[in-house]
Parts: C-alpha cells; sequence; structure tokens
C-alpha cells in the first residue's frame, strides 16, 4: 500500500468519524449538519484526488475535474457554517443564500466542462491539467468565498460572545492554517510553477480545518463524559482494524478487511446513538425528579 493511499484512507476514516459523530449528537442542529456536509464533501475530494493522481493519463482529466467540483461544495459549506456558526437553526438573508446558492450550482458544473480545465499534457510522464478560459472564474469563486468566510470569522471573532471566542479562535485558526496550505500546493504550485507532487497529501493539509471545526462543536455542546469515553473506545477499535487493513497482503485481504471496517463502522454508529439516546432520557429524567422534588 502507498503513501498516499494511506494517508486517503486514514484522513477519509478520521474525517467521517468526526463528522457522524458531531451529528448524531444533535441531527436538529443546523451547524453540525453543515459540519457533517463538510465532512461528507472532504471523504468525496479526498477520494477522487487521490484517483486524479494515480489515474492513467487517459482518464486523469476525469478525475482531476471531479477534484474541483467537490472543491465548489466545500467551500460553499464552509462559508455557510461559519456565517451560521453558533446559532443552532438557519439564519442567512435569502436572497443571498439563494444567489450563493446558484452559483456554486454553476461553478460546480463548469468544473465537470472543458472550461475550466480543457485538457492535458504530459511532461515526463506526469499529468498537468491545461486551464480553461473559465478557470479565473473559477478560481475567484474559490477564493472569493474562501476570503469572504475569513472575514467573517475574524469578524466574529471581535464581536462574538466571551463563552464562543475561545472555540471561535481554535476554528480561525485552524482554517487560515488548512486554506492556506492547500491554495499553496493544490492551485497555486499546480497552475503556475506546474509541480503536482504534494497533490496526494490535499487531504492531510484540510484535516486541521475538519479537526479545529470538530473539536470546537464538542466543547461547545459539552457532552457527556459517558458519551466521549464511548467514543475513544469506539475509535480505538477502529483505529485497529485500519492498521490491520493497511497491513493487508494481497487484494483479497484488503478487501475483506475493508468490508470489516464498514461493518464495524456501521455498528459503531448505532452503538453511539444507543448511548445518546440513553443519556439523554437518563437527563430527562433527573430534570423531572428535580423538578418534582421543587413541587413537593
Amino acid at each position: 500500500m502507498t503513501i498516499e493511499l494511506l494517508i486517503t484512507l486514514i484522513v477519509s476514516f478520521l474525517v467521517g468519524y468526526l463528522g457522524v459523530i458531531v451529528f448524531l449528537h444533535n441531527i436538529k442542529n443546523f451547524n453540525n449538519i453543515l459540519f457533517f456536509l463538510i465532512c461528507l464533501t472532504t471523504i468525496f475530494w479526498s477520494i477522487v484526488n487521490y484517483f486524479s493522481w494515480v489515474a492513467p493519463p487517459e482518464k486523469a482529466l476525469f478525475w482531476i475535474r471531479l477534484v474541483l467540483f467537490f472543491a465548489v461544495f466545500h467551500v460553499h459549506f464552509y462559508y455557510l457554517f461559519l456565517n451560521n456558526y453558533p446559532l443552532e437553526k438557519p439564519n442567512f438573508n435569502n436572497i443571498k443564500f439563494i444567489i450563493l446558492f446558484f452559483l456554486t450550482i454553476i461553478i460546480a458544473s463548469l468544473s465537470l466542462t472543458n472550461k475550466v480545465f480543457e485538457s492535458i499534457v504530459l511532461k515526463d510522464s506526469i499529468v498537468f491539467p491545461i486551464p480553461g478560459k473559465f478557470m479565473p472564474v473559477f478560481a475567484i469563486f474559490i477564493l472569493s468565498t474562501l476570503v469572504a468566510g475569513l472575514i467573517t470569522a475574524f469578524i466574529k471573532l471581535k464581536i462574538i460572545e466571551k463563552p464562543f471566542k475561545r472555540t471561535w479562535l481554535f476554528i480561525s485558526i485552524s482554517l487560515v492554517l488548512s486554506y492556506l496550505l492547500i491554495i499553496i500546493t493544490q492551485f497555486i504550485f499546480v497552475n503556475i510553477f506546474h509541480t503536482t507532487k504534494f497533490i496526494p497529501y490535499g487531504p492531510l493539509f484540510i484535516l486541521p480545518l475538519i479537526l479545529g471545526i470538530g473539536y470546537s462543536i464538542i466543547k461547545y455542546q459539552a457532552l457527556n463524559v459517558r458519551i466521549i469515553g464511548t467514543e475513544i473506545f469506539i475509535l480505538f477499535i477502529l483505529s485497529l482494524f485500519i492498521i490491520q487493513t493497511t497491513l493487508s497482503k494481497n487484494i483479497v485481504d484488503l478487501i475483506t478487511n475493508l468490508i470489516s471496517l464498514v461493518i464495524l463502522f456501521v455498528l459503531s454508529v448505532f452503538l453511539i446513538k444507543s448511548v445518546l439516546t440513553e443519556v439523554e432520557q437518563r437527563e430527562k429524567l433527573a430534570e423531572l425528579n428535580q423538578r418534582l422534588e421543587t413541587l413537593n
């Protein structure tokens, strides 16, 4: 197993696990939903990013365009999250939201055509995409969305209430670090310096952002110690299965271990959900008993 595939699998697993945990803790919280969508698009982006690196030249352009496609939706959900956090319900200007949504759909659709990347060339057996006439439009949309998100983050950092300042600072630092690395290694190096050697490490660069947002949400929502203990234990078990998968000696072992890992992951989700339900019921019962004692 190559280091590039190992990075893709580990990052995808960590991102997916964290996304599911945050989502299950409060499926009605709009921030949790947005974070789950950020994680989902990050996983898809990581996978197609890997295939864009290892695919044969005749198929590389297809995967490269998919990388751009998922990147558009990733920054879209990222921008919505930064505008909404820490409110639990959607808080958007309807007109602004609709315009951004349609712009996202248009740019994402263009990224799948020859308007953004029109073709590829081979230099020393390495694939290099050739920008199309709409590449500047794509770049402006991505960069302006990222910059707008950063501006929103730093404005909120000054005006947000004190209990949220530390978590918001953590988010701001992690997103600056991640997107600075992504822009430099995945966009500037490819389109200006014509080097693609950092492409397979893209998922690694986006990890600080996911961990930063996930940690901030978990800390803000003050999760139960028993729940966190269960999640850490499950993460440990899943990590052992991931190590076993990476050490697979042949394709049959790899497929078998991957299937086992997926099954275990699904069972883990049900286990976490049952623990959450039990803890929630106990908290409601304790609150009810306290009210009854007060009345008596």
